[in-house]
């Protein structure tokens, strides 16, 4: 099994912060948030049927969860917004299953990755 955080894009961003921790605290608080309400969107979407809105939430928290090295969380992503496009919803709704269990581990990984803050 990988690590919910990608060590090495981590230690990347802290290094572009110059080793600021308090910065790199702030972007994974704001990460974390942002995206417990794009996930509440994209179930909206899923359970909506609507193929363009699943892919526009999927490729948000694609982006977003790649920037932070939240990779498993940006694969699966990847997986439902590709679905969605060949307009497979039930494939994109079976894909999503996985998505909350490995977001709420990629939130447990965080304060191990990055310490106190």
């Amino acid at each position: 099994m990988t690590e919910p955080l990608d060590r090495a894009k981590v230690r990347e961003l802290l290094d572009l912060t110059g080793g600021d921790p308090t910065w790199l605290h702030e972007l994974y608080a704001t990460y974390l948030d942002d995206t417990r309400g794009r996930l509440d969107a994209l179930r909206g979407a899923l359970a909506g049927g609507g193929a363009e809105a699943i892919q526009r939430e999927a490729h948000g928290i694609k982006g977003a969860s790649a920037n932070v090295g939240a990779t498993e969380v940006a694969r699966l992503c990847g997986d439902i917004e590709h679905l969605a496009r060949q307009g497979d919803v039930l494939g994109a709704r079976a894909a999503a299953v996985a998505l909350d269990e490995v977001f709420d581990r990629v939130r447990a990984d965080v304060p191990r990755v990055l310490g106190p803050g």
